[in-house]
């Protein structure tokens, strides 16, 4: 093609088949224009997140690239390569997305079951109704996880720590010995 375009006009007529020769070449630009935009729309993707613009990213590259011959697909290995990698980090990003949103909701959950039965504690006796009301909420505050004891808002421990020190306190002056 590039010998032929470096022809002048007359040597150009003088190509037997020149017509066969000038639709080959057109056919070829034709398919080489294709790898290139379909190589240019996965370059686009870029950096890959689970978001709507990598997923509209990676699906117009799917769709560049979803015509292309063997040949085609063969001379563009590379980005092809680059696509389907582009593929697996949206759903590896969409797992973790999606897994983070259900620990958001499980974190949310207990510390919603903590607060709960730290303000069921109430009006501090010293009685067994109270002592249990404290020790179910101690338990379930401590089985937290760090992440989601930072999240119980520090007046609510503080009801916690108060109804504990109270108690204790009541304790000690129920079983003082005079």
């Amino acid at each position: 093609a590039e010998a032929y375009a470096d022809m002048t006009v007359a040597q150009r007529l003088t190509v037997k088949n020149r017509t066969t020769f000038v639709a080959a070449v057109k056919s070829y630009k034709k398919l080489d224009d294709e790898v290139k935009a379909a190589e240019k729309a996965i370059a686009a993707i870029g950096n890959v997140a689970y978001s709507e613009a990598s997923l509209k990213a990676i699906n117009a590259a799917k769709e560049a690239c979803k015509d292309l011959t063997d040949d085609q697909k063969a001379a563009m290995k590379s980005a092809l390569d680059n696509l389907a990698k582009a593929e697996k980090a949206y759903e590896t990003a969409k797992a973790e997305y999606l897994a983070n949103e259900e620990n958001k909701k499980k974190d949310e959950a207990a510390v919603k079951n903590v607060t709960d039965k730290i303000k069921a504690i109430g009006a501090v006796k010293y009685d067994t109704a109270s002592k249990a009301k404290i020790d179910e909420a101690r338990k379930a505050y401590d089985a937290l996880t760090p992440a989601q004891k930072a999240q119980i808002p520090a007046d609510v421990l503080k009801v916690l720590t108060s109804a504990e020190a109270t108690y204790k306190t009541a304790e000690a002056e129920a079983t003082k010995v005079e």
